[in-house]
């Protein structure tokens, strides 16, 4: 057994979650228990390995809940659905021998909803019409519904997702909101006291360079954390150079690494951090571009650095032009440098913006995915193909403007999602 299955928190004092956090999962959960219920299901979405399930697990536990969970490994189309989960979320435990009891006592857990896969047959992956299915299960239930996902915002997406979202508390798993903070201090405090506990139970010792190191590297994935620890539970004191954990590599997401580029006086270790980025160059010049007009204090000076970016983007563009993806390295490395050349660099917290164009970009292309999810519901009930059946939307369209009650009562029997309907 590994150490994160090992020493997996069983009790609410052993999590490492956010106050706020533990604070809205356990009133939910006594909301169901009192009978005072405003959202039916819970989403609860972040980063792998920072205890999204266990946290699940062991307060429900604690409210007073047997948990009853459907998993990724599980088929969980609609007809596998409605048989574990409806069962589970519309009927009391037939096993539960407290008759005078007559609320909710079990918690239906959905693990990594979002991989459900919406198709139309079960050749292509075998959740047809699972998310469809728990929509219903989360409107119709008589037992509190929880979901756990790492890609909310794909999720979202998906047909019939909006459904489930609407009668749902959305909460973003984070132990902290960002870094520098007594909150992110905190976390980490926590983080190493439980470490060095289990160290301590398995009678290892580790050079508090390697605890540091792991926790950098990982974190907030604890279930990382531990892994890598664990591999080197036969080095005692090991000096750098034998540690394959150094050489591992985690992605440095987009905030940090702007961040970086901005503030760090180090070109290097910016680079390097664009080693492991997980976005690609026309994504990092475009948020630099965003962000840098509220990063340089005097705006008269600002041509230097946007000359800088606009050579930089120049040399992306040659990638296609002459076919040669030396050029993307180039762009990465000028645009590296833009921070160097802000002439006076704005030293008080700033929240880095999403950039516009890529923001008008993804909704263009989402009134567009809206409209082929409407085709596909409409295909489906009366048996044509999306593309006949887009070429209806205009009678759709027709129904919104002057048969308003008409057009509600057909989108309800289509399931369509807020963001469908405005697609129309």
């Amino acid at each position: 057994m590994t150490w994160a299955e090992k020493y997996r928190a069983t009790r609410i004092s052993e999590l490492i979650i956010s106050p706020e956090i533990l604070k809205t999962m356990v009133s939910w959960m006594n909301r169901w228990k009192s009978g005072d219920v405003a959202k039916k299901g819970m989403i609860l979405y972040g980063d792998p390995g920072t205890g999204k399930t266990t946290a699940l697990s062991v307060i429900s536990r604690e409210v007073g809940f047997q948990l009853i969970e459907m998993n990724s490994s599980d088929r969980r189309n609609a007809e596998q659905m409605k048989l574990v989960a409806k069962m589970g979320g519309l009927y009391r435990d037939l096993f539960s021998m407290d008759d005078t009891h007559g609320g909710p006592d079990k918690l239906i857990l959905v693990d990594e909803a979002d991989n459900i896969f919406e198709g139309r047959s079960t050749d292509t992956g075998g959740d047809t019409g699972g998310i469809r299915a728990l929509a219903e299960i989360v409107q119709e239930t008589h037992n509190p519904i929880a979901l756990t996902m790492n890609e909310y915002y794909d999720f979202r997406r998906k047909s019939s997702a909006q459904a489930i979202i609407e009668n749902c508390e959305v909460l973003d798993f984070r132990p902290y909101t960002r870094r520098r903070t007594r909150e992110y201090s905190a976390y980490i405090a926590r983080v190493r006291e439980r470490i060095n506990q289990i160290l301590e139970t398995e009678k290892v010792k580790l050079s508090q360079e390697a605890i540091d190191l792991a926790i950098e590297r990982n974190e907030p994935d604890l279930r990382a954390i531990l892994n890598d620890l664990e591999s080197l539970r036969h080095l005692s004191d090991a000096p750098e150079d034998d540690m394959e954990l150094w050489d591992r590599d985690s992605p440095g997401s987009v905030y940090d690494i702007i961040d970086q580029t901005f503030r760090s006086r180090n070109y290097g270790k910016i680079l390097q951090a664009l080693r492991n980025k997980d976005f690609d160059t026309d994504d990092y010049i475009m948020w630099i571009d965003q962000n840098l007009p509220d990063m340089e204090v005097e705006t008269t000076k600002i041509d230097r650095p946007f000359a800088l970016l606009a050579y930089s983007d120049w040399l992306k563009n040659q990638v296609f032009r002459k076919q040669h993806f030396a050029f993307k390295n180039l762009a990465e490395e000028v645009s590296a440098g833009v921070g160097f050349a802000v002439n006076r660099l704005n030293e008080h917290y700033f929240k880095y913006q999403f950039p516009q164009y890529i923001r008008d970009r993804a909704r263009i292309k989402g009134s567009g995915m809206g409209r082929r999810n409407v085709s596909e519901k409409v295909g489906r009930m009366v048996h044509l193909s999306t593309r006949r059946a887009g070429d209806m939307l205009w009678l759709m369209e027709m129904m919104r403007r002057h048969d308003k009650k008409g057009f509600t009562e057909l989108a309800e029997k289509l399931y369509l999602t807020p963001q469908e309907i405005s697609s129309l």
